[in-house]
């Protein structure tokens, strides 16, 4: 496959904008593959040091403004994989048509996992749902073809029906926005996987990693989307940017001692005992790569103490309870990843009324 293979040239792209304008006149009939978008987060100082990391894991081709032309070969037996991305001080996306192997081509998987200051753009099931609402807003005639989603016993969503049980939920069908609306009030489950369809006009999925698979157009909605995910998404990074971990030192000190400040997870309805009990069983079975390796609950008051790894990077935080907030202190291995994590984990099961703050 070539690596050009948009069809960019000599085309120069400095705007997200502009460069969504040229893909409208794409056809994606004709390339191999279904084009995807995938948002990321970046906490790098700059754009240039942010393209300099992706040299350990990719060629770096071509650049055309703030467009850079990427390939990359995941074993010799394979073709060499061709990327784009547009580069951002905040929010760089990826576009490809490489297969996913379980959720994203394996080396933008490697790359976004090990690069502390990378994270995938994390869609939350609420803000997921939030999507849904926005585009059925601007196509009442929406079509939901396919959707997955689950609900576990303790999650701090809404159910008419049995909401102690456990679900899981994959779907297809012609009926699917009816299918979805009742799976979501009757039985509490939101999507972490969904697609979009309008008849005549646009069909691509989206996925809780900030996937966006374009299966026939869409993409001016899709670029809606992504601009709503980045806003949301922005006022997280904004609150962790506050923190920081670093050693101090002095004259009166005999050796550095390592500091950690916090950001803020600020609570409209405070923690429940529930909240205490459930968290360890909560977390570690909603995000599979997070495990509990501390944790002290207080019941009077109601809180909790918790040290949180990422057993995919190995990634610690540790999180401490005050009446109305969680805080989260970074680790020096800490990174932007594990922090969205935490936050999307408590938008949906603690409180979704939360906000992201500064300490």
């Amino acid at each position: 496959m070539p690596t050009d293979f948009l069809g960019i040239k000599d085309e120069e792209f400095y705007s997200l904008n502009s460069f969504f304008g040229f893909l409208e006149s794409v056809d994606l009939d004709d390339l191999d593959g279904k084009l995807k978008i995938i948002g990321s987060i970046s906490d790098f100082d700059n754009q240039d040091n942010f393209v300099n990391s992706l040299e350990d894991h990719f060629q770096l081709n071509e650049q055309n403004g703030n467009l850079v032309n990427l390939s990359a070969q995941v074993s010799e037996d394979e073709e060499r994989i061709p990327y784009y991305v547009y580069v951002d001080d905040t929010f760089p996306v990826f576009f490809t048509t490489g297969t996913l192997t379980k959720e994203i081509p394996p080396t933008l998987q490697e790359y976004l996992l090990t690069r502390r200051e990378m994270s995938r753009m994390w869609i939350a099931k609420r803000q997921m749902e939030r999507l849904r609402e926005s585009l059925v807003s601007e196509h009442p005639y929406l079509l939901i073809p396919f959707f997955t989603g689950q609900r576990t016993k303790n999650v701090n969503i809404p159910a008419n029906r049995r909401p102690d049980t456990k679900r899981t939920i994959v779907y297809y069908g012609d009926d699917g926005l009816e299918t979805y609306r009742e799976m979501k009030h009757q039985y509490g489950v939101l999507p972490s996987n969904i697609e979009f369809e309008n008849p005549g006009g646009f069909n691509f999925r989206v996925k809780e990693q900030g996937i966006f698979t374009l299966l026939d157009s869409g993409v001016s909605q899709v670029y809606t989307l992504l601009r709503e995910t980045k806003e949301h998404l922005r006022r997280v990074k904004d609150a962790i940017d506050t923190s920081s971990f670093g050693e101090a030192s002095g004259e009166l000190l005999e050796r550095t001692v390592p500091y950690s400040e916090p950001w803020g997870i600020q609570l409209e309805s405070g923690l429940s005992e529930s909240d205490i009990s459930d968290f360890r069983e909560n977390i570690e079975r909603e995000d599979k790569d997070l495990t509990i390796t501390e944790y002290s609950p207080s019941y009077e008051p109601v809180g909790f103490s918790a040290e949180v790894v990422d057993t995919e990077n190995f990634a610690r935080a540790e999180l401490k309870t005050t009446k109305d907030s969680i805080r989260i202190y970074p680790r020096d291995t800490t990174g932007i990843d594990q922090n969205v994590r935490l936050y999307n984990f408590v938008d949906d099961y603690i409180d979704p009324h939360c906000r992201p703050v500064e300490i």
